[in-house]
């Protein structure tokens, strides 16, 4: 077991998903560091993401989920998830 001061190393996921979690992400990736939390209204340009399913240039953040978990003696992990809606700039 980890003793109590020591920090287990993090592993950091991201989804993105088109209106609702039950489709399927149309973005995944993992890292080292925390990505950026979006703020549920924030704009987003999905052509950054380099995706074919994407069909639009910019996405509005309707939703964003957090999930956490350790795995003893092993890491502690991070998911972000959020959902979005094709967006037009003002």
């Amino acid at each position: 077991m980890t003793p109590p001061n020591e920090f287990l190393p993090g592993r950091y996921h991201l989804e993105i998903y088109p209106d609702e979690i039950i489709n399927g992400p149309i973005y995944t990736a993992q890292a080292k560091y925390p990505f950026p939390v979006p703020s549920v209204g924030d704009l987003i340009n999905m052509r950054s993401f380099d995706q074919d399913e994407v069909h639009t240039v910019w996405a509005r953040v309707l939703n964003v989920y957090h999930i956490y978990w350790t795995i003893e003696d092993s890491h502690t992990a991070h998911k972000l998830m959020f959902t979005v809606t094709a967006a037009e700039l003002d």
